[in-house]
This record gives C-alpha cells, sequence and structure tokens, in this order.
C-alpha cells in the first residue's frame, strides 16, 4: 500500500462532519453577516416555516418563499449588497453590522499556564459585537408582524446558534421602535439588533530554538 508523505513538522487534517470553515478561519465580521443572510434566506425560503398566519400568506401571495432570483417575493441582504432602487413594493430584511471590540481575558492576552518545550506562545482573547437587521415593509402593521417573526426565530433558536457555532454568547437585544429610513421612504422599518461574544485563539511559534544564538566559550570558562 502506498503511503502518503507530509512535510516535515505537518500532519493531515481531520476532515470531520461537524467541521465548518470557522476552524480554519475562525469568527470575522463578514462571517457573521453572511451567517445571518443565510439563516434569514433559509427560514423565509419556505412559508411553512412561518409561524404567523398574515406574514405565511404574504409570502403565498408574493408568489412563495425567498429564491435566489432578482424577482425574489422578499429581498434578504447585506446593506453593502441592496439597492433600494430595485427594491419595489417587497418586503426586505437588510443585514448590517455594527463595531466589534475586543475584550482581554489575560495580562497581554497570554495563557501563562501553557508550557511548550519549542518556545510557542498560546494567546486568546474575546471579540464583542453586534448587528443589526432592519425589517422593512410596506405598511406598519406588516413590518411589526414581520420583524416579530424574524424576533422570534432569532430568540428562540439562540441556544442552539451559540452552541453549534461554539460562541460565548449570542443574543437578541432589542426590537426597536417602528420608523422610516431615508433610503426606502416608501417603506416602514423595523430594526432587530444583535449581540454576541466569541472568543479568538492563536499561537506564536519560533521560527528558531530559543537558545540557537546563546554561543558557549570554554575556553573562557576554564
Amino acid at each position: 500500500m502506498a503511503t502518503t508523505q507530509f512535510p516535515p513538522g505537518t500532519t493531515s487534517e481531520d476532515r470531520l462532519p461537524s467541521v465548518s470553515s470557522l476552524c480554519s478561519f475562525g469568527w470575522k465580521p463578514h462571517i457573521m453577516s453572511g451567517f445571518l443572510v443565510q439563516l434569514l434566506r433559509q427560514y423565509f425560503a419556505d412559508p411553512n416555516n412561518v409561524m404567523d398566519a398574515a406574514v405565511r400568506g404574504k409570502l403565498t401571495t408574493l408568489g412563495g418563499g425567498w429564491k435566489p432570483a432578482d424577482n425574489t417575493p422578499v429581498l434578504i441582504e447585506t446593506v453593502s449588497r441592496w439597492d433600494p432602487t430595485k427594491l419595489g413594493k417587497r418586503p426586505a430584511l437588510i443585514v448590517k453590522r455594527n463595531s466589534w471590540r475586543q475584550q482581554s481575558l489575560g495580562l497581554g492576552d497570554e495563557l501563562k499556564g501553557f508550557a511548550s518545550l519549542d518556545g510557542a506562545r498560546a494567546f486568546t482573547t474575546m471579540w464583542l459585537g453586534s448587528h443589526t437587521i432592519f425589517m422593512l415593509a410596506g405598511e406598519g402593521t406588516e413590518t411589526e408582524r414581520w420583524a416579530s417573526e424574524a424576533g422570534g426565530l432569532l430568540l428562540k433558536f439562540s441556544p442552539l446558534i451559540r452552541d453549534q457555532l461554539g460562541l460565548f454568547a449570542f443574543k437578541l437585544i432589542e426590537v426597536g421602535a417602528l420608523g422610516k429610513i431615508e433610503e426606502c421612504a416608501e417603506h416602514y422599518a423595523v430594526p432587530l439588533s444583535l449581540a454576541y461574544a466569541a472568543t479568538e485563539d492563536w499561537t506564536l511559534q519560533p521560527f528558531a530554538p530559543l537558545l540557537k544564538k546563546v554561543v558557549f566559550n570554554f575556553d573562557s570558562m576554564i
């Protein structure tokens, strides 16, 4: 049987069904934005998922749930990709990320109890971030119903989201007041605010052993 050789000091990568790209890239703001968009799209892709009868009926009237096409009945996109001029009278869920704040978990973020024979140093820190999802619809009551539906999804599934994604926290913290936004004056809007926390770990590996440049002159020691 042929043997696969790997470069010295490396091993093969374990690819398990439960492992996602988060294991390789870690949490980043744009990854959270993409996750929220995908979550909402999958939920509203099937009207049968929707609890509110009025929202479910609206989706059915518009031709079904979300679909990957320009004429999708409900627009679900990030704030950097949506075009207000093409929204028309459709309802929309627009995902916008807010700032991320770094919170140290220790002195210099370093794991002081970590010991390595090759001189590697381990670090960890926590990111505290938030996103706002704007629910847009043509009428005030309709907007409130859609916002309650989307907010219920994020609230009730937050424990599973937190566990499956390895987050320290994931929580719907506010359903904002009904209002208007400048970009889309014909629609009402309700903001849904999310907060979450995730740790980031890394290791610094020395290029050479710590004592490589230490020169011993035995003649001077005698």
